[in-house]
């Protein structure tokens, strides 16, 4: 089930019973979309292991680790959300998450028609507000709150931050097959601009 209090949804246009579309289905007429007016500028793009994905979609808080004292590299805006070739395997899932979590997880996904997808782009959203994550957000971070660890990189160790990706307006689309995948963040190549606008002007499929 989707969280509307933790989430924007747009609402589709209302359409007769005779044209409502199916799941998955393209729709016939091409409507303007909010998320890709004119002059929004370039649309980003960030990758998730299954099932965080898929939690975009449900409201979920992004977190992200930024090495300290150094400003995170999330511009805000519109972003693509794509699912990696990967999902998180159980044993990663639970040392991130918890056994509470991880209960979460599945009921807020227990029917979800994308939970399952890899390698596509899903949904589309805006970027609004990044910030250090705090306990508070831990429920729809669907992560365990740890705010700073430290690691060995190259023999060095380096502290990290914990970090908050809010975004609101968020969309689901039509998945599409995604090889345009990453490290960080990307760009929505042009090509796709007119795939993606046409995809947005359906209806949200959850």
């Amino acid at each position: 089930m989707m969280h509307k209090s933790q989430i924007d949804i747009l609402p589709p246009e209302p359409k007769p019973h005779s044209e409502q579309m199916t799941m998955f289905e393209c729709p016939a007429k091409l409507l303007p979309s909010p998320l890709l007016n004119a002059g929004a500028g370039k649309i980003r793009t960030l990758g998730f292991y299954q099932p965080f994905g898929s939690l975009m979609l449900n409201g979920k808080i992004e977190t992200r680790w930024v090495r300290k004292n150094k400003k995170p590299p999330f511009p805000l805006g519109k972003y693509i959300f794509y699912t990696t070739q990967k999902a998180c395997d159980t044993f990663t899932l639970f040392q991130w998450c918890g056994s509470e979590i991880m209960l979460s997880i599945t009921n807020t996904l227990q029917n979800d028609c994308t939970k399952d997808l890899k390698e596509v782009a899903l949904g589309i959203g805006e970027l609004v507000e990044v910030r250090p994550l705090t306990k508070e957000d831990e429920a729809m971070a669907f992560v365990k709150f740890v705010g700073e660890k430290t690691e060995v990189i190259d023999d060095v160790e380096v502290t990290k931050v914990q970090w908050a990706l809010v975004f609101k307006n968020v969309k689901c689309f039509e998945p599409f097959k995604w090889t345009h995948g990453k490290q960080g963040v990307g760009f929505l190549p042009d090509e796709l601009y007119s795939k993606v606008e046409r995809l947005t002007s359906g209806s949200p499929c959850i």
